[in-house]
């Protein structure tokens, strides 16, 4: 799956109708394999899991990994929200370009709008990554240099490197 397929397949435009109709369905007691817009389940944390881990893959660093294989048997543990915040916030940090959505804080009483900004920051940052590739890949840049965690940023994730 190329990144123009994970980018269009993003949600971030969820509304209260959405958690409506999905608690509509819940309350009455149906169910459905269809994925709902208004509910944050298995197929949305293995959406964000592949997004986080394709840009990380494209991007060669950061030695991240986002769970992209959610069962229904799985429970998201506190770590696992953690983990998700952890790598959005690293992929966000590497790519500084305009205004970027904020990373929320927490998964914490997760709303439809917490999940349209974990999808809106995945998808800006793999917009941007699709931008700017080809303007260094010409020259050999991004190959030249390898991993960038191990040449440009600390551990504190401070970018080190001056201009010569």
């Amino acid at each position: 799956m190329g990144i123009n397929d994970i980018l269009n397949g993003l949600i971030y435009d969820r509304t209260q109708a959405d958690v409506d109709y999905a608690l509509s369905l819940q309350n009455n007691s149906v169910h459905t394999d269809a994925d709902l817009r208004g509910a944050y389940n298995i197929s949305d944390r293995n959406r964000v899991g592949s997004a986080i881990n394709w840009l990380v893959d494209a991007m060669n660093m950061l030695r991240l990994y986002a769970k992209s294989d959610w069962t229904v048997y799985d429970i998201a543990r506190v770590a696992d929200n953690a983990n998700t915040i952890e790598c959005l916030s690293r992929l966000r940090i590497l790519l500084p370009i305009g205004a970027i959505t904020a990373v929320p804080a927490d998964l914490d009483r997760l709303s439809y709008m917490k999940a349209n900004d974990i999808e809106r920051v995945l998808y800006e940052i793999g917009t941007a990554f699709r931008f700017i590739t080809p303007l260094y890949t010409a020259d050999g840049y991004i190959t030249d240099f390898g991993t960038i965690d191990n040449q440009f940023i600390d551990d504190n994730w401070n970018f080190n490197f001056t201009l010569g």
